[in-house]
């Protein structure tokens, strides 16, 4: 239902509101990246993550890429142990 009402927007409309949402994550990937570098992230570190999918998690994915480093995603419904293994395993700062 969401995706026919989206259709029919004309399209310089959603290319402006596509525009903002970029803008808008690319000035939060950036910040985000400026203080991963203040706080002593280089580039080929790796970063762990651990959220539930949300857009905050596709800012941290860009922030630090933005920073040189890559990132680990892990599952937060993962058990601890296993948790605890991939962290340590992966070498996260």
């Amino acid at each position: 239902m969401l995706l026919k009402k989206w259709e029919n927007i004309p399209s310089e409309i959603k290319n402006d509101y596509t525009k903002k949402v970029y803008d808008e994550l690319n000035k939060k990937a950036n910040s985000l990246a400026h203080h991963l570098i203040k706080l002593g992230i280089k580039p080929n570190d790796i970063v762990c993550i651990m959220t539930n999918r949300s857009l905050e998690t596709i800012v941290a994915m860009f922030g630090i890429l933005k920073a040189g480093a890559s990132f680990f995603n892990v599952d937060p419904t993962y058990p601890l142990e296993r948790t605890k293994y991939y962290i340590k395993d992966s070498k996260c700062e």
